[in-house]
């Protein structure tokens, strides 16, 4: 018994398949891969090393024995419980945890605990940073103080659901639940001064946490009563133990009541679905998160902010901005997969030295130990922007489209994009190749230009000295000035200036 257990474990630890997997071979995507610990300490390329899947097995299917699967940031939104999936001719639903699967944790306790910052919403483990480590605010909402538990789930089981998608809930967009949250733990290994005065960094083995809390809770589930994680989500009913996805009687408030849980553990009939092997039989769901964790190298842009802007005007500028990076970096890399993702961290107000509002454009390098593209777009950032520009030199397109920023996985932010917004941005990036800086923390970015620019109407410290320029030698012009193609059509850009004539 204890051969059989540690030849297991080393089996387990070496990436190896059950004695009844095929040919007895590695499996390069668990952890413990030898190749795989070699490509994430950089001693090996880890680009085409696939990272950790989500899996879903589907019962009773005649291939049960093959889960499909998807990389795990995707699958634990797809194969949540409760979605419905379709794969091999047929729909199914998820009903739950897959205890046979070696890609679920074996302890039932949370794998991070965290907390949501009050400031800037970033969800961090609060005992490894004490404070935000985005915004330094200890700002904590007194509900999530104690800290919320996340589970990182891996696999999943479904059942045959043949039945008519009929509900606007089986439609609802499942990729829009998992929301992104960088750890900024990462080292910083290169610093970078833009030509629009911006400053990026770049980090290498940043935790990323991808985090799903599913929806809101219901009018009805909280006049119930019903648990739910927060006051902006609803949580998951899972089961860590016998992975099943429980559900809260009717009755829950008699359920609750003190001195009916031990009773219940004698009833053969579990209200809230556990099996009647599981040691938490009787007890009530404890609400989770279902988590996903990650080391990867980032580039982070540090722009100042305009004082009177709102979020909609920063989602707009920035999804937008972030997404024609994206594909400028994709065009002068030659990449044609999800090798870079770009996340737009949201605005935060910073108080010191000057009340101002920051935001970040986040690019993420998901391959094993880092593909170098990041690196190299980094130090080519103004060639980045000149692809972005030559890319959004198209006809017959005002806003955005599929031609230029759209895409099927960016569909929650369409209604933000207009390409026409960041022209300018693009312009002054392709100007000069970035400028190198320390990499100690004592640089910090110095808002006061941008502030000052902000003040006197224009969008830079660059505009502002032109700016100035004009007013020295008389020439008045009329700032940040709309322009269509024709008279009365939609703006197609922004003009920093334009020269008013005296007649």
């Amino acid at each position: 018994m204890v051969r059989g257990a540690e030849c297991r474990l080393k089996r387990k630890l070496l990436g190896m398949r059950g004695d009844h997997g095929a040919d007895g071979e590695a499996d390069d995507r668990t952890a413990g891969h030898p190749l795989r610990r070699f490509a994430e300490f950089g001693i090996l390329p880890g680009y085409e090393f696939p990272n950790e899947p989500c899996t879903l097995r589907l019962r009773n299917d005649p291939h049960e024995e093959d889960p499909i699967a998807l990389e795990r940031r995707f699958g634990i939104a797809q194969y949540q419980p409760n979605a419905s999936v379709h794969a091999r001719g047929h729909r199914w639903r998820v009903v739950g945890l897959d205890n046979a699967s070696p890609w679920n944790p074996q302890s039932p306790h949370p794998d991070w605990v965290y907390v949501r910052c009050g400031d800037c919403d970033l969800c961090y483990a609060v005992q490894q940073h004490g404070y935000c480590p985005r915004c330094r605010s200890t700002t904590i909402p007194v509900n999530d103080q104690r800290g919320l538990p996340g589970h990182e789930f891996g696999g999943f089981i479904a059942i045959r659901d043949d039945t008519p998608v009929l509900e606007e809930e089986d439609r609802y967009a499942l990729a829009a639940l998992v929301s992104c949250h960088p750890q900024w733990n990462g080292r910083c290994i290169h610093r970078f001064r833009l030509s629009t005065g911006w400053n990026a960094e770049l980090r290498e083995e940043e935790e990323i946490r991808w985090l799903n809390e599913w929806k809101p809770a219901s009018a009805a589930e909280r006049e119930a009563g019903a648990p739910q994680l927060h006051e902006n989500a609803h949580g998951f009913y899972l089961c860590p133990v016998c992975g099943r996805d429980l559900k809260m009687p009717e009755d829950q408030n008699a359920s609750q009541r003190g001195g009916r849980s031990r009773s219940r553990q004698t009833e053969q009939n579990d209200p809230y679905g556990h099996t009647r092997e599981c040691l938490q039989r009787g007890q009530p769901p404890q609400v989770l998160a279902i988590t996903a964790r990650l080391l990867a190298t980032t580039l982070r842009l540090i722009v100042t902010l305009p004082p009177d802007w709102e979020a909609e005007d920063y989602q707009r500028w920035g999804y937008s901005l972030g997404y024609a990076l994206r594909t400028g970096m994709r065009h002068l890399f030659m990449l044609d997969g999800s090798e870079l993702e770009f996340e737009l961290e949201p605005m935060w107000k910073i108080r010191e030295p000057a009340p101002h509002w920051k935001g970040m454009l986040t690019f993420i390098d998901t391959a094993v130990g880092g593909s170098g593209f990041l690196e190299r777009a980094a130090a080519q950032f103004h060639q980045v922007a000149a692809q972005a520009m030559d890319h959004l030199d198209h006809v017959d397109c005002e806003s955005a489209c599929y031609r230029c920023l759209k895409s099927y996985n960016n569909q929650r932010h369409h209604q933000h994009l207009q390409w026409p917004l960041i022209l300018p941005d693009l312009e002054h990036l392709s100007q000069s190749a970035p400028v190198t800086l320390e990499t100690e923390k004592s640089v910090q970015d110095d808002p006061k230009p941008w502030l000052e620019a902000y003040a006197a109407g224009v969008s830079s410290p660059l505009e502002l000295k032109f700016l100035r320029q004009f007013e020295q030698y008389g020439l008045p012009v009329d700032k940040q000035v709309p322009v269509a193609a024709n008279a009365g059509e939609h703006p197609i850009s922004v003009a920093d200036f334009v020269v008013v004539y005296l007649i």
